[in-house]
């Protein structure tokens, strides 16, 4: 096979027509960033439970307007005001205070303080503006006063605000006043920052000591569960480790089971309330009372969730989505047949992802501590001959876009060439990144005039893309449960002797090399516009064909019900002077 050649510009210059291309002048990409951008974005989230948002909870909302000095409604559900700036201290006060302090100041003061949002920050602010003094003269032993304290209030020189504020003393009462609080409040400030050590102690209001289950407790709930049935998930190995049960089960009916169960038993030590167990469950195991969302599309379940209060537009709707997909699932069907009838002319195939298969691999607490490789496999499955094509790479070697989907589909289709192939039917899902996009359909006239093939692309319904190619990647999981990977080399031997009866899976290892860049292909043509000079919508299409007759014409349908087809000519178009002025420097 001639090797590719080394660059982009290189293919773009040699070759004006798609129809004089050739497939040595196909360029190899040698960075695994090339497709990176029309990649399908992966799915991030982490775990089954929604996070707490506590700071939506009812008591933390009220706790915060309270040390913010704002109006809230306590517990019991009284009003309370918002903190105001008090009275200065009468015009008797030995110190004069009023005459330190104008109303602007004191104000200033007062929102600083409680701007500060904190007990634990009021209390160090009070506890640097007082002082606690022996008195100087020994009490009466009758006498409750043992301290004195002098208080201050920061007090900005009007010359230069970015100085330290002076601490200017003044009388309680004006410190009281302007900071709005309680004499209680600037002793608990006092004795916290005794018992700191030079320090505000933490507040401790509010914390509980969390109760021990014991461990026999946690142990009886869970084996209690486990003896429940599972319902089977279909086609979502991303979360085939978690436990479905009936629909018609709730934590309730399981705590009344569960108690019977533990009488029957004789276990003494067991949950004692349904929240108890309830909390166990989802603390150690991961179950749920429903079939995945993913194992019935959207569309399916928003209206078996609102049956009861859809318009008869939106039944309208359902039922033509049922429609559609039962029409693809009988032309699929149909494809099958003639593929069987062929005697291998026509070649039917499915192809798909599967799901990121890392290096390393196992049930082993270290690794998840590691930085992991990731191992793709692109499975391309003949439904006539029942055989399976793994394609398989590491990513530094490529990534998981259209140009890798369309270096797989070109050793596919030249290997079932060479075996007597002239008809190419593809079924797929409608990954826009990956599938039903014009790099993969610019493939398609490709490897039609190359190969001298006519080739058939259709999409499955959205929502119900299931196809044989998940089989294959079921059992594949199935079969490293419980084996350690180490290399992308241990993944293509598991894969390969993953089925133990014959047809056995075929592994083909990816090389750098083995990847092209398919982009080229889209320089200078004609995909925006059909004959009839109307907008192609390339995320509607539902099934496109190419011929090696004419490879520039392409034809497409929306939709499988209706019989017409639109035509797109993919010539090239006429290049402003700019742009052939950049092709003829290149």
């Amino acid at each position: 096979m001639p090797s590719p050649s080394p660059s982009v510009e290189d293919f773009g210059k040699e070759n004006e027509d798609i129809n004089s291309a050739d497939f040595s002048e196909v360029s190899s990409y040698n960075s695994p960033a090339c497709s990176s951008n029309i990649s399908t974005p992966q799915n991030n989230k982490v775990g089954r439970k929604r996070k707490r948002n506590q700071k939506e909870w009812k008591d933390v909302k009220r706790k915060t307007l309270k040390n913010l000095g704002k109006a809230y409604i306590s517990k019991n559900g009284v009003s309370r005001e918002e903190k105001c700036l008090k009275p200065a201290c009468p015009t008797t006060c030995r110190l004069k205070c009023f005459q330190k302090f104008n109303e602007e100041e004191r104000l200033h003061i007062f929102k600083n303080f409680w701007r500060l949002g904190d007990h634990s920050r009021q209390w160090d602010y009070i506890a640097n503006h007082t002082e606690v003094n022996v008195p100087q003269h020994a009490p009466k032993p009758q006498s409750r006063r043992k301290k004195t304290i002098k208080y201050t209030l920061p007090k900005l020189n009007s010359s230069n605000t970015s100085e330290v504020p002076n601490k200017v003393y003044v009388c309680k009462t004006m410190f009281l006043n302007t900071l709005a609080v309680g004499e209680r409040t600037v002793h608990t400030a006092q004795a916290k920052w005794c018992s700191g050590a030079g320090a505000i102690s933490p507040d401790h209001r509010g914390g509980n000591r969390g109760t021990k289950l014991d461990g026999d407790v946690v142990d009886g709930v869970i084996r209690h569960v486990k003896s429940f049935k599972p319902v089977e998930s279909h086609y979502v190995r991303k979360k085939s480790k978690k436990l479905y049960l009936e629909s018609h089960l709730t934590f309730k009916k399981m705590f009344s089971f569960y108690e019977i169960w533990c009488n029957e038993e004789g276990i003494t030590k067991r949950a004692e309330t349904v929240r108890q167990y309830t909390d166990i469950i989802n603390r150690n195991m991961n179950i749920s009372f429903h079939k995945p969302r993913k194992d019935k599309c959207d569309q399916c379940h928003i209206y078996d969730t609102n049956i009861g209060t859809l318009s008869e537009e939106e039944k309208q709707k359902h039922g033509e989505h049922l429609k559609r997909k039962q029409k693809a699932r009988y032309i699929k069907d149909e494809d099958k047949a003639d593929a069987i009838k062929s005697n291998g002319k026509i070649v039917m195939a499915c192809f798909d992802f599967q799901k990121i298969l890392n290096c390393p691999q196992g049930n082993v607490g270290l690794f998840y501590y590691k930085r992991k490789l990731s191992v793709l496999n692109f499975t391309v499955f003949d439904l006539a001959r029942l055989e399976a094509y793994c394609y398989m790479w590491p990513e530094v070697n490529g990534k998981h876009g259209a140009c890798e989907v369309c270096s797989c589909l070109l050793k596919f289709i030249e290997d079932k060439v060479h075996n007597g192939a002239k008809e190419f039917r593809f079924w797929s899902d409608n990954c826009a990144g990956q599938n039903r996009n014009r790099i993969v359909f610019s493939f398609f006239t490709y490897a039609a005039r190359k190969f001298g093939v006519t080739i058939t692309h259709r999409f499955l319904e959205r929502g119900h893309t299931q196809n044989e190619a998940d089989s294959v990647h079921a059992l594949i999981e199935r079969t490293v449960q419980n084996k350690l990977i180490f290399t992308p080399e241990q993944w293509y031997a598991l894969v390969r002797w993953a089925k133990v009866v014959s047809p056995y899976y075929n592994v083909i290892e990816m090389s750098l090399t083995d990847f092209y860049n398919f982009k080229i292909l889209l320089v200078g043509k004609n995909w925006a516009k059909n004959t009839k000079k109307e907008k192609v919508c390339w995320t509607k299409i539902k099934e496109i064909s190419v011929s090696h007759e004419n490879s520039n014409i392409v034809n497409y349908r929306y939709d499988f019900e209706n019989e017409e087809v639109m035509t797109l000519i993919i010539g090239r178009t006429h290049s402003s002077r700019r742009t052939q002025q950049s092709n003829e420097d290149r």
